[in-house]
């Protein structure tokens, strides 16, 4: 399934495993904002990826930090849904491990084949950079490259 910035190559998006969990405003962002509205200040965009973070004892997601130290998940919800922009819950894929897709939602690398690939900030979005700092927790590693897009396998691991 293919999305603007991020396409599903393997298993198909009907066999991944999802979920829709509550989102929370991260750090710098206002606390009312509503990040599934097209038209929001900081709105999410398919493809970005956001940190488990609790809340009153309940799961839920954030944009989170550079260099997180907890898992994140890729979101992967169509711009503008009115039932997110309701519920505020965003639909993330978390796993299973070993699934495949290409993203061009980088820090613009250099990227090399094998490297371990995490969130990072990048103009008020989520997306992926590669890592080597021990602690953060990567999502997977490059397994190809073309042009502006990696292909990256999703295996979360600390590094």
């Amino acid at each position: 399934m293919a999305g603007t910035n991020v396409e599903i190559i393997v298993p198909g998006y009907s066999t991944l495993f999802t979920r829709d969990l509550p989102y929370t405003p991260g750090a710098g962002e206002v606390a009312d904002l509503n990040p599934f509205d097209p038209d929001s200040a900081a709105p999410l965009v398919e493809g970005e990826w956001l940190e488990v973070a609790a809340s009153n004892g309940a799961e839920r997601l954030t944009r989170g930090a550079d260099a997180s130290q907890k898992p994140c998940y890729l979101y992967f919800m169509e711009r503008g849904r009115y039932d997110a922009q309701l519920s505020r819950k965003a639909h993330v894929v978390v796993g299973p491990h070993g699934f495949i897709f290409r993203t061009k939602l980088t820090d613009g690398g250099p990227f090399a084949i094998g490297d371990s690939v995490a969130p990072k900030t990048v103009s008020g979005k989520r997306v992926l950079a590669a890592y080597s700092t021990a602690g953060v927790y990567a999502v997977g590693h490059v397994i190809a490259k073309s042009g502006d897009w990696i292909t990256v396998q999703y295996a979360p691991h600390k590094i």
